[in-house]
């Protein structure tokens, strides 16, 4: 019994993902669609799926990476650039414009990515090798570290519209944080 309940939610699931990713294409959003699709069920792929995919922008090279590349983890706004996991699990931009890696970031273990507004920056948790999960904003263009917002186990990133701030609720056990980080003059609030 319970494995019927969890099958229908998983079809209910995917039906709503197939739904959202046609309804991103057909408002002209097509690379909205993309990570959706992407992050699908690989045994629920089906004809509709591969119709979907068709219509977004980065299919056509995106099988040069299928090697390469875990999934997408985040794409900017105007589907010029692509965050993703490599086989190696280090952090890589691609532009997808002239579909080459533009840099590639070792991260062992990194787990949670937002990207800003504007692009330009890309808050990441991740494990350092003594274990510890920390807490970084990368420069998208260089993908160099800018900022050390430190350790947590847990946390949930909102970046402000303007692209100026980046929100971090940090759980450290019991308790928990807000942190507000300035991209402006990289300091902490």
């Amino acid at each position: 019994h319970r494995v019927d309940r969890r099958q229908r939610q998983m079809c209910i699931r995917d039906r709503y993902t197939i739904k959202l990713a046609q309804s991103h294409i057909d408002g002209g959003n097509p690379h909205l669609a993309l990570p959706l699709l992407w992050d699908s069920d690989i045994s629920l792929r089906n004809w509709e799926w591969g119709h979907l995919m068709a219509q977004c922008p980065l299919t056509g090279w995106s099988r040069k990476f299928e090697e390469t590349i875990r999934r997408p983890i985040k794409i900017s706004k105007d589907g010029s650039s692509v965050f993703a996991k490599d086989r190696s699990g280090a952090l890589i931009r691609i532009n997808a414009k002239n579909k080459s890696v533009m840099w590639r970031k070792k991260l062992p273990g990194f787990h949670l990515t937002a990207l800003s507004p504007n692009a330009r920056f890309l808050a990441v948790r991740h494990s350092e090798k003594n274990g510890a999960q920390q807490i970084k904003i990368y420069d998208t263009e260089t993908g160099q570290a800018i900022q050390d917002i430190g350790e947590a186990s847990h946390v949930v990133f909102v970046w402000s519209p303007d692209s100026n701030y980046l929100y971090s609720f940090l759980s450290m056990g019991k308790h928990g944080r807000i942190i507000k980080t300035s991209v402006q003059d990289l300091s902490l609030i």
